[in-house]
């Protein structure tokens, strides 16, 4: 090879070395940005599922400081004594109800009939189990909670 043909040589291996490298460069940086846009879309799915297991932690742990209020409320009930005879001898079900509606006549008025019994002329739970309480204390019972 002369002088001529190895510098022609040289540019040419050269030029060829510089647009590999060229090459090289342009699928390197389109695969950075490519790589730039997938590692962004895991943010999408990332951050609402870090933010929902925080907000559960955290409630949890308020929950757990707050302390649990139902467990902390005794509920009334009244002695089986003054049940009637009949709701004696009912399913232990059937008596806590009763003994909850002479207990606290004020919470079941206060809670609509969900039984249908509006036909009967009953306005809440309570109508349910008790048809009246008489001026002298003494109870009037209703049985269609009963039935």
């Amino acid at each position: 090879m002369n002088h001529l043909s190895k510098s022609i040589w040289n540019k040419s291996c050269k030029r060829s070395v510089t647009m590999s490298r060229k090459k090289r460069k342009s699928r390197s940086s389109k695969e950075a940005r490519s790589r730039q846009k997938r590692s962004g879309k895991w943010l999408y799915v990332a951050i609402p599922i870090l933010a929902a297991v925080l907000i559960g932690v955290g409630g949890g742990w308020l929950l757990a400081r707050r302390g649990d209020t139902a467990t902390g409320t005794e509920i009334k009930l009244a002695s089986v004594s003054q049940l009637p005879e009949k709701v004696r001898r009912a399913p232990p079900v059937v008596q806590e109800g009763y003994r909850f509606a002479i207990a606290n006549p004020e919470v079941l008025a206060k809670l609509p009939c969900y039984c249908g019994c509006g036909s009967m002329g009953h306005t809440s739970d309570l109508d349910c189990f008790i048809q009246e309480f008489k001026p002298d204390g003494t109870i009037v019972f209703g049985y269609h909670a009963f039935e």
